[in-house]
């Protein structure tokens, strides 16, 4: 996770902190992996034609919100009381001005966290939140503000509890405010949820590395024709295909956030080279990467 919740510049490529002045307090040093924890002061703040690095949650705590937010052909002005909730997604163009009369509490949620929530609930797809400005939910807001209790406890024995806070949060909002909340029932005679778990964590985590059938079935202490069968028994598709759809979900992520050409992009994401990440981006997007681009770009100036 970044040391702040931070944003892309579309247009000129420039990172920087989501917001402009430097957050009360932060869960940095706490240890804490696949989540971020901030509380921001009052704050004005403008930015146009961004896109956050993670997804993030967004909870006012003392004093209401005056937002303006564009994306696209979507537009919201509306006056957001505290314990509303607002659910940024990340590498989505957006436009925004804010007025925050208090202090506000963000949580960004690393893509990791995000995909293992999704895999725990029988999710295979590429998940991605969706928008979502100043709406009531109580556990939602029951679980930021624990999390806030956390980051500001001085004490060193919370990191599993704030773990689990983290996961159950990602896990309601992959199941309610998702682009794919439709879980596949899981038939018996599957991986364990546990070995299944530990699979999916292992590709997240080397995505950019040669993943073979052996090494994901070593993970599950299974032959490589027994993992693959049981594989596709929980999760409905192969392990090659899921991890194909990572590897696109990553590569599409740092297209976003113009890390590098498409040939570097292609290697940090598991590819052989550019040629297999267009051959496979259209494959399973249906379009290159370069029209994606092109689509992103237009976006971002209606935005």
């Amino acid at each position: 996770m970044q040391e702040q919740a931070m944003l892309l510049e579309l247009s000129t490529g420039r990172r920087r902190p989501m917001r402009s002045t430097a957050p009360v307090c932060s869960s940095v040093g706490k240890g804490w992996d696949g989540f971020l924890v901030e509380e921001h002061p009052p704050v004005t703040a403008m930015s146009t034609n961004v896109a956050l690095f993670e997804s993030a949650v967004f909870i006012p705590i003392d004093g209401r919100i005056h937002l303006e937010w564009k994306s696209g052909r979507e537009a919201v002005t509306k006056e957001i009381a505290p314990g509303q909730i607002s659910i940024l997604p990340a590498n989505h163009p957006y436009s925004v001005k804010l007025r925050a009369a208090g202090e506000s509490v963000v949580v960004s949620l690393a893509e990791k966290l995000i995909a293992l929530a999704a895999a725990d609930q029988g999710v295979f797809t590429a998940i991605q939140p969706v928008w979502v400005h100043g709406v009531e939910d109580a556990l939602v807001r029951e679980l930021v503000m624990s999390l806030r209790e956390e980051m500001r406890s001085t004490s060193v024995s919370g990191e599993r509890y704030a773990h689990s806070l983290a996961s159950t949060l990602a896990a309601h909002i992959v199941r309610r405010y998702s682009t794919d909340r439709l879980s596949i029932p899981s038939p018996s005679g599957g991986l364990s949820i546990v070995a299944l778990r530990r699979v999916v964590h292992y590709i997240h985590d080397h995505l950019g590395e040669n993943l073979t059938l052996g090494t994901l079935a070593a993970k599950a202490n299974l032959s490589t024709c027994h993992f693959a069968r049981m594989f596709k028994v929980s999760t409905g598709i192969s392990p090659h295909r899921y991890l194909l759809n990572c590897r696109i979900a990553r590569a599409k992520k740092l297209m976003t956030q113009g890390k590098g050409t498409l040939a570097e992009i292609a290697l940090r994401s598991g590819f052989c080279d550019q040629g297999h990440l267009t051959r496979s981006f259209r494959d399973i997007v249906g379009t290159t990467p370069a029209a994606f681009l092109r689509d992103l770009a237009v976006a971002g100036q209606r935005g």
